[in-house]
């Protein structure tokens, strides 16, 4: 069985930073150059004349991956349902447990010119999830990878989650093995926003993030599970670490806070209605401070 025979078996399409969005995306040597165009062809009958209906998990090779679009509004990766996207692949792997996630980064980078100083030149979420009420976003993985440099600060959704944005996403949504690192929004949710939203959150770490009400993750009308994650050097004037927000109920288990900084609430700020049930977790270092009004490098 030759390589292409393998990877047709495992309805896996790859991406890499020297690859071609015209390729078929089926091999590590036809992959995909954007995260995005394995996207919009995963689990599509018909996409260019080619079935990709089996075709749901994707695989990213080291590199650092950016939006070529002038639009801020159009981020790294634009979830839909059904999905499972992973990194931490050095770009000759055959199956799933030879990834080393460390040493070969995945990053995500919102700074689309590569140069952090230009603060207007970032998109406003680097990964956004977002389903509708009746249509919630639904069984997606997002695991192994660096999502740094997002920042919201347009109007509405798009001053929320800076990292990463999901509304309407539901409890089937896994997010692991991820750093989310000096992301930034105005309102809600420098690392991460969940509206309506109730991923499993396990084995990430928030750093460094920063908005108005949660620097790390903030949640409104969302419960996620939250799980052996760490929230270091985040900073907001209402949570932190993390803020809940209106009848939010998150599970924090095995988690760490420290080293966190707000007006109020420097690890975690609970407020309308919200009450977290933590668990076996680690709040220390934490302090009083004035929140920075920007991220940087």
């Amino acid at each position: 069985i030759d390589q292409d025979d393998i990877e047709d078996c495992l309805f896996v399409l790859f991406v890499k930073t020297d690859g071609d969005d015209s390729n078929d995306c089926k091999s590590w040597e036809k992959a995909c150059k954007t995260i995005q165009s394995a996207v919009d062809r995963a689990g599509n009958s018909n996409y260019n004349g080619i079935n990709y209906e089996n075709y749901k998990v994707i695989w990213v090779k080291q590199g650092i991956y950016r939006s070529s679009n002038p639009d801020p509004v159009v981020p790294v990766i634009n979830f839909k349902s059904g999905i499972e996207i992973y990194g931490g692949f050095c770009g000759n792997e055959k199956n799933l447990e030879e990834r080393k996630i460390k040493e070969c980064e995945t990053v995500l980078d919102g700074d689309r010119d590569g140069n952090i100083n230009t603060e207007n030149d970032r998109v406003y979420h680097v990964v956004r999830a977002v389903g509708e009420e009746d249509s919630p976003i639904e069984n997606i993985r997002f695991d192994g990878f660096v999502i740094k440099n997002g920042r919201a600060y347009g109007y509405y959704d798009d001053n929320h989650g800076g990292g990463m944005f999901n509304r309407y996403v539901s409890n089937s949504a896994i997010i692991t093995n991820c750093i989310f690192i000096r992301n930034s929004a105005d309102f809600f949710g420098g690392g991460m926003d969940n509206y309506y939203s109730s991923p499993t959150i396990t084995n990430c770490t928030f750093e460094e993030n920063n908005s108005f009400m949660g620097g790390g993750i903030n949640n409104t009308l969302s419960s996620p599970t939250i799980s052996n994650c760490t929230f270091v050097g985040n900073s907001a004037a209402y949570g932190g670490g993390i803020h809940n927000y209106y009848y939010s109920y998150p599970t924090i288990t095995n988690c760490t806070l420290t080293q966190n900084s707000a007006t109020y609430g420097a690890g975690m700020y609970n407020s309308d209605n919200s009450s977290p049930k933590i668990m076996n977790s680690i709040f220390f270092g934490d302090k009083k401070g004035n929140p920075p009004s920007s991220v940087s490098e």
